[in-house]
Order: C-alpha cells, then structure tokens, then sequence
C-alpha cells in the first residue's frame, strides 16, 4: 500500500481506526505489525477513491448535504 509513507509524512502513523474491522474491532495483530514493522500487509476494508458523481449529487462537495449547517441530520 504505496500511499502510507505519504500519509505518514502528513499526518503520523496510522490511528487505530484504520485497523478497525466492520465490526468496530481493531484487529490487534494488525495493527502490532504495523507498529513493529512499518508496513500493512492488507485492510479490513476497501480502499479505493469515492465515486466525484456520488459525492456531487449529495451536495458532499459543495458543502450543500446533510449536516453542512452543523445541524443535525
């Protein structure tokens, strides 16, 4: 996963949340590899870019969708 050192240089090492599973479990010997090694061999989820159409249509982008006021959705 090339795009760590990047995120690393920006931001630190990966928080806990990155090894989380679907559940809402952080996978412990993940994330001890990582911070052993420096390196995630896989992710509990997919990790592609979202959809730009998607996030226009729910206003996402512009600032325009649920939430954007500070209300509550």
């Amino acid at each position: 996963m090339n795009w760590i050192v990047d995120y690393e240089r920006r931001f630190g090492t990966l928080p806990d949340a990155w090894f989380m599973g679907a559940d809402g479990v952080v996978n412990e010997p993940l994330r001890r590899e990582y911070h052993r090694t420096g390196a995630v061999t896989r992710a509990e989820w997919i990790c592609s870019p979202r959809p730009t159409h998607l996030v226009e249509r729910r206003g996402i982008a512009r600032g325009t969708g649920p939430g954007a006021s500070g209300a509550a959705a």
